[in-house]
């Protein structure tokens, strides 16, 4: 109920500003809940809106809000005029205000002549608010959020029409859902006469904003999704956020992280504390695929072990089987008995076996065994009488527990007896809740492994229809284990290509169906034409790529990582020391790998051809003549008189590698 998230809100948002702000639950109340409350009353109008709910971005906001966009008139809440409910900072209150965002403005009017502009948008307005007006609560003029900072204070000055809710007093839902009602119609009779009110409402470049549509969530990150690009253009470091976000996209939504501009330096330290400590909590994996990489290793195999001078062999779990396995567990958000949850139970019996030396004793019907030893996946005990140890499977035990599969004869007295056991440790009247978490499996160099080989017959089970919670759910028996097998939809999998070392065109074509492919080029302009000893950076890598890409392909050209350690150096000299080290150490071993050698085409991609000045060229050419080498009578048949061969100048002081000239003329003339 609206009314019921609202008072939430308040009541507990001054006590929540004092406690860790990740994570938080007023976050999960704000962005998700209250946003799913809205889109029903919103949803019976004709327009589509797009709906989201901040309480700040990586700390908490002075002002907490929810806004609603009409996509005709604006998609983002730094400009134009949208419906948006505004939590005062002291939580005495919330207003239902049609408000406007001022970012814009400021930056084409400067502050002082924002508000006036903001002032006369309210005005021009105020004709489509005339009847809102005549009913009850409804007021024009600035609103009193109670704020301290500059941001809290930009939503006073350029509201519209408001209704302010006192923290006491919170009227009806029915009351609730009618005033927003109203003001949706109002804002729908603006969006109507767009743009006859363009110089209002302009609308702005569009952002990542979660748009609510008949309750499903638009801007999901994709199940499967690969980055691909040449070297150095960041897929591996991209797959952090990505992770981040499927993960956790609360919290990644908390951040404001402009899809076009990319992480500011507070977000990508964010971002990167958040993907440790997700890594350590095990709800992301990083694994790369290589050529020897199989489906023993990813999926499951057999494994051998030596106990008491005897080999004895065990199916061994894969990195993506442990991972769905876990990911099942908190595929839904669930509240059970804790005598119904067999990994709180599990934890307390392994608790009490590592403080008794002489095993856990459990009771059968007739007699008693006694679990000694618990390793991977398997349970050691020995019976009442005789001195032989026997196993069990802790896969089959919490199978068994949770009614997936049934043991008959042979070991079924053993199961039963230990599931007894398990029972008895609940604590009595608890429950346990189990919150929905995404997992994420990261798999860098994703194309340089054998996927036929690697995923095996689990590759349509990856397809986002086919995972298990879709429409479609499917199931496959696994050859070793004969598990039944399938892959739950709240396991996200990101992977990395590098299209240098094998061609899109060539990847496996199952895989190329079911993965959503995100291409990483080089972006010189990332380098904003930094100079270093006069030499343009972004010129630079714009222009040797451009030979590449027309003396071999696009594929293969440079990423702007390879300058990073260059335009991140303060000090020139020291940059330019860093440029020459890229260059000798990075990017001359790649082209020289590029061409195989092909020194012709080595010059022509440094531009040696161009300089007229053999001074700065970078590399030096020999002529062996064949008379000189084999004497006048050689008697070879050879089309030419000399061997041509190049090599690169030697470096040190004086050198070409340290005249800025030589780098310079990469791009440029000699005269230039």
């Amino acid at each position: 109920m609206l009314r019921e998230k609202l008072k939430d809100v308040l009541d507990n948002w001054q006590s929540a500003k004092k406690e860790a702000f990740s994570g938080h639950r007023l976050g999960r109340v704000i962005r998700n809940e209250l946003v799913q409350e809205i889109e029903n009353i919103a949803s019976t109008k004709e327009s589509a809106f797009v709906l989201k709910g901040s309480i700040g971005a990586g700390n908490w906001a002075d002002v907490p809000w929810i806004s609603i966009l009409h996509s005709a008139i604006t998609q983002t809440t730094q400009g134009g005029v949208y419906p948006v409910y505004l939590f005062c900072a002291d939580g005495s209150g919330v207003y239902l205000s049609l408000n406007q965002g001022t970012t814009k403005l400021k930056e084409k009017f400067g502050t002082r002549g924002a508000r006036h502009e903001a002032k006369k948008n309210a005005d021009s307005l105020s004709p489509y608010c005339e009847l809102l007006l005549t009913q009850k609560g409804w007021t024009k003029g600035p609103l009193d959020l109670k704020a301290k900072t500059i941001t809290g204070k930009s939503y006073e000055e350029p509201n519209v029409v408001a209704k302010f809710y006192p923290v006491g007093s919170i009227p009806s839902e029915q009351e609730l859902v009618s005033d927003l009602d109203s003001l949706l119609s109002v804002y729908e009779n603006i969006a109507h006469d767009y743009p006859l009110n363009s110089e209002v409402l302009v609308e702005e470049p569009k952002e990542e904003y979660v748009v609510f549509k008949n309750n499903v969530n638009t801007n999901a990150a994709p199940l499967n999704q690969i980055f691909y690009g040449p070297p150095g253009t960041g897929k591996t470091y991209h797959t952090i956020e990505a992770a981040v976000q499927a993960a956790e996209p609360d919290f990644y939504a908390s951040l404001d992280i402009v899809a076009e501009v990319g992480a500011t330096e507070i977000q990508r330290d964010s971002l990167t504390k958040k993907y440790q400590s997700l890594t350590d909590a095990g709800r992301i994996r990083f694994v790369t695929f290589h050529q020897s990489y199989g489906y023993e290793e990813f999926v499951e195999g057999l494994s051998a072990k030596t106990e008491g001078g005897q080999i004895t062999y065990y199916e061994k779990e894969g990195v993506f089987k442990a991972l769905c396995e876990k990911a099942k567990d908190y595929q839904e958000t669930k509240t059970t008995d804790e005598k119904d949850d067999f990994d709180t139970l599990w934890g307390r019996f392994l608790n009490s076996l590592s403080e008794l030396e002489e095993g856990v004793r459990v009771d059968t019907v007739r007699t008693f065994f006694r679990v000694t030893d618990v390793d991977n996946n398997t349970i050691r005990f020995e019976k009442d009488k005789g001195e032989s140890t026997h196993s069990l499977s802790v896969k089959t035990l919490k199978a068994i527990f949770n009614g997936e599969r049934v043991i008959n004869g042979g070991l079924n007295p053993y199961y039963s007896a230990l599931i007894k056991h398990l029972e008895q440790l609940a604590h009595s009247k608890t429950e346990v809740k189990t919150e929905r978490q995404n997992y994420v499996l990261v798999i860098d160099e994703i194309n340089r492994g054998n996927i036929s080989k690697i995923f095996g017959e689990l590759i349509t089970l990856i397809e986002p229809s086919k995972r298990k919670g879709a429409q479609e759910p499917l199931e496959v028996i696994l050859p070793y284990s004969g598990d039944t097998f399938s892959v739950p939809d709240n396991l996200y999998i990101i992977g990395t290509m590098n299209t240098a070392d094998r061609s899109l065109a060539m990847m496996d074509t199952a895989l190329r169906r079911r993965f959503e492919f995100k291409e990483m080029m080089p972006n010189p302009a990332l380098f904003a034409d930094k100079e270093v000893k006069g030499i343009n950076l972004s010129k630079l890598l714009d222009t040797l790529n451009k030979r590449i890409e027309v003396l071999y392909d696009r594929e293969h050209t440079l990423g702007h990582a390879f300058l990073f350690s260059v335009f991140n150096e303060v000090d020139e000299g020291k940059a330019f020391i860093e440029l020459q080290s890229a260059f000798k150490n990075k990017i001359i071993p790649l082209l020289e790998e590029y061409f195989y050698e092909d020194w012709s085409k080595i010059r022509l991609v440094l531009g040696d051809s161009l300089k007229q000045d053999e001074r700065l060229q970078f590399l030096q050419r020999t002529e062996d003549f064949h008379s000189e080498l084999f004497g006048p009578e050689h008697g070879l048949e050879l089309y030419e008189d000399c061997k041509v061969t190049y090599s690169f100048k030697p470096s040190g002081e004086g050198t070409v590698w340290q005249n800025p000239t030589a780098f310079k003329t990469i791009y440029a003339k000699d005269s230039e």
